[in-house]
């Protein structure tokens, strides 16, 4: 019954994931990787709306800085999408992702 909860918050979560249970109801994915993988994802998103909403407070001031989070927020999105596909993401890529220093720069 846990891991039909489990599956359930997953699936509510909006993350694409492959079936847990093997035959004769062996798990297949280990559920402290499939829970990293959800807090991953989780703490993706959040920096992803940050960045949508950073962007938009800079829609009618600073056009530049209303691009450079859109971007910024299309890249975590794209790292988000690698990760629910199931790929091999590289840490280098998620820092790279949610790296906002940049922003500070742009007038």
């Amino acid at each position: 019954m846990r891991l039909f909860k489990r599956l359930g918050s997953l699936v509510t979560a909006g993350v694409l994931i492959t079936p847990l249970v093997g035959y004769a109801g062996q798990t297949t994915v280990s559920e402290g990787k499939t829970a990293g993988l959800v807090s991953t994802i989780s703490k993706l998103a959040e920096v992803e709306y940050s960045d949508r909403m950073e962007a938009m407070s800079h829609t009618s001031d600073s056009p530049t800085l209303d691009h450079y989070y859109d971007t910024k927020a299309e890249e975590v999105a794209a790292v988000i999408g690698r990760l629910q596909r199931g790929e091999n993401v590289d840490s280098k890529d998620i820092q790279q992702a949610t790296d906002n220093s940049e922003g500070q720069t742009i007038d």
